[in-house]
């Protein structure tokens, strides 16, 4: 190689060099990482401790504020099940499905005979001392019915016993109304949704994320409400990240039957099989004429003796 090539060639191996060093120079953003959560699977992590005064506080089995899970709780408050896809086809109002069976923490009445004020409230302590950025909060959060301003709830945070500050506090939309669809296919449309960050909450629970200000030892999560009637509100899975938020979807098929940004689905093998055991495809409960017996858990009420399904 000439000594003209060798001069020529320096200029860009400088700027590849330079530009290599810009980037490793950059801070590289941590990824979210879990830190605590309860009702995640029926699970908890990192939880000190839950405290909850109005655990079994009221007599009528259709108030409550309370964690619940099906088929372990003795009662439920009706309004906050959707049983509209085999349990009860006619219900008209409900948030946790037919196939729902993890711990949620449910809200229906809390204004009631036993609770004149309406004033409830549960607090969750969690140990954090092992996140060393920032904190935020992830919540699954549904809602159904013809609410009132008037019905509130709220979750608020305090690190180390310091300021309390909020994370998420509902809103109704008085002059507004919404469809919400069952799992069993009807469809309720009423007045006066309930919202959160300017989102209608829905019967079909949704992540709700918030970040936290503050970092320490102890996490003093706090839920209040005041509802009145029959409206329902549930939430699940706490989660606590450290390292900001979660990354935001892109694109998504197949969750809670809805999809974002897909362009296309083909699938030649759709209906292809003469057998209904057998199968390659999309299926749903209650719309599908026939579902493959082993992919289906029937053993809850269906079918008792069922040995095999997801």
């Amino acid at each position: 190689m000439s000594k003209k090539s060798d001069r020529s060639l320096f200029p860009r191996v400088a700027l590849l060099l330079l530009a290599v060093s810009l980037l490793l120079a950059l801070p590289i953003q941590a990824a979210a990482q879990v830190v605590a959560y309860d009702m995640v699977g029926g699970t908890s992590l990192n939880l000190n401790s839950f405290t909850n005064p109005w655990n079994g506080a009221f007599s009528s089995s259709g108030d409550g504020f309370q964690k619940y899970q099906r088929g372990v709780s003795p009662t439920i408050p009706f309004a906050v099940l959707d049983d509209s896809l085999i349990i009860f086809p006619s219900d008209t109002l409900g948030i946790i499905k037919d196939g729902n069976l993890d711990e949620f923490f449910g809200i229906v009445d809390t204004t009631n005979t036993d609770n004149p004020s309406g004033e409830v409230s549960a607090t969750w302590e969690f140990d954090v001392s092992a996140a060393t950025v920032g904190l935020a909060l992830l919540i699954d959060m549904g809602a159904m019915g013809d609410f009132e301003s008037s019905d509130t709830f709220e979750w608020t945070y305090s690190i180390d016993g310091g300021p309390t500050r909020v994370a998420f506090a509902s809103a109704v939309d008085e002059a507004g109304s919404f469809a919400y669809t069952l799992e069993g296919g009807t469809v309720e449309l009423l007045n006066d949704p309930m919202l959160v960050q300017g989102t209608i909450l829905t019967n079909d629970l949704a992540a709700f994320s918030t970040p936290m200000v503050g970092t320490g030892s102890t996490l003093t999560l706090t839920l209040s409400a005041d509802t009145n009637a029959t409206e329902a509100i549930a939430f699940q899975s706490i989660v606590v990240t450290e390292g900001g938020l979660p990354t935001s979807t892109v694109a998504f098929d197949l969750v809670g039957s809805s999809d974002l940004n897909r362009t296309s689905f083909v699938n030649p093998w759709n209906g292809a099989f003469s057998s209904a055991g057998d199968g390659f495809q999309k299926y749903q409960r209650g719309v599908s004429p026939t579902i493959p017996f082993a992919v289906l858990d029937d053993s809850l009420i269906i079918f008792p003796s069922d040995t095999l399904g997801i």
